[in-house]
């Protein structure tokens, strides 16, 4: 790859390049790994991809959500390893999402020119284990003493978390008649008590690295705390979910194009010849990734132009989720349809694709059933 100076400029012809030329060919080694590849971290580190979103005086690139999409679809369209770009992307919407939004002005001046370069990252910590992500169930607790907080308590599903200096840790710091209020605290990798588990083991979209963590009266100041005490539920749980959903769009439908990329090239002529319905349905596929691309730069320019509002985005970010289903569904049954065998990189990408979606999916089928029941009101 040509090197250039980091811009928004020519950034997606960078990012289409990283996909093509070092993530492309080894996407099946990718695929089974457990950890990172550090070649690629520095790789976009090179070309500032860590700096998307960031504003220039703090060493970024400047842009918004809309740039983080377009980037993640690029990188997953030519890579066709959404596990290296859900690493990524964990990485500038932490950045953008809780440094620059939340985070304490000394601490985002400090922390915003080591992660715009990517020399430093962090993990958020809500998820515990048997609570997910469910309010009434946390416990990790934070209590107060003079200028500081004592953290006890265990997280689970830390996504990056290998790869994180900090730890964004959600806990209980007050509750009333059984409700709870929550705070959020930056918790340095290297704070007595703070203890790396191997955590649950997720056997999909790698290499994005998990892990959990312990912490064991871990001591952190008070300055630490990011946003307004008792309200970091909503402010970093909430729209957090909200901003993975929406941008987390653009990486689906990166993946789907590669998908369909890929597809001619399993098709025989001998089997295009004796099929009348193929190129029909085969035209029905190369389409759908069109619909699913419009959908996710919809849902990024909401983003820039309305906030992480979770149901400000909630209808859209449903309407792009059943069209993803529907080009699985539409994918797999092409290949069943005619018995074509798609070769192991493809199978691999289907099935991440396909457990990715299967997250969540009660709490989703809930969502709609409600908006469903509106209609009849």
């Amino acid at each position: 790859m040509a090197k250039k100076t980091p811009s928004l400029d020519n950034i997606d012809a960078a990012m289409a390049d990283i996909g093509r030329q070092l993530v492309a060919p080894r996407a099946v080694e990718w695929r089974a790994s457990k950890d990172y590849p550090r070649e690629i971290w520095r790789a976009l580190a090179t070309i500032g991809a860590f700096g998307i979103g960031a504003p220039r005086e703090s060493g970024g690139l400047g842009g918004g959500y809309s740039e983080i999409g377009r980037a993640a679809g690029l990188l997953s369209r030519h890579g066709g390893v959404p596990g290296i770009t859900t690493t990524w992307l964990g990485h500038v919407m932490s950045v953008r999402l809780q440094i620059i939004g939340s985070a304490p002005a000394a601490l985002r001046a400090a922390l915003l020119p080591e992660f715009a370069a990517g020399r430093q990252s962090m993990a958020i910590a809500i998820s515990e284990p048997g609570a997910g992500a469910h309010p009434k169930h946390l416990k990790t607790r934070a209590e107060r003493d003079g200028d500081d907080f004592i953290i006890n308590g265990e997280k689970a599903y830390l996504t990056n978390g290998p790869l994180a200096k900090f730890f964004l840790v959600l806990a209980i710091t007050s509750e009333t008649e059984g409700r709870k209020a929550f705070s959020a605290f930056l918790v340095p990798e290297d704070t007595p008590g703070l203890q790396r588990t191997a955590g649950i083991k997720i056997d999909f979209l790698r290499p994005a690295p998990h892990c959990g963590i312990i912490l064991q009266d871990c001591r952190v100041p008070a300055s630490h705390m990011f946003g307004t005490e008792g309200e970091a539920f909503q402010t970093i749980s909430l729209s957090m979910r909200a901003v993975e959903d929406a941008v987390g769009a653009s990486s689906f439908s990166g993946s789907a194009g590669f998908l369909i990329d890929h597809l001619p090239a399993l098709l025989s002529p001998q089997l295009v010849a004796a099929k009348q319905d193929l190129l029909e349905d085969l035209a029905h596929l190369r389409v759908m990734p069109y619909g699913l691309s419009a959908l996710a730069v919809a849902l990024c320019a909401k983003l820039d132009d309305g906030g992480a509002d979770a149901e400000n985005l909630l209808e859209l970010t449903l309407a792009f989720r059943l069209q993803a289903r529907a080009f699985l569904a539409a994918y797999e049954g092409f290949l069943q349809k005619y018995e074509i065998e798609a070769t192991q990189s493809l199978t691999s990408l289907l099935r991440d694709l396909t457990k990715t979606f299967d997250i969540a999916k009660a709490a989703i089928d809930a969502k709609l059933r409600k908006i469903g029941s509106t209609l009849l009101n």
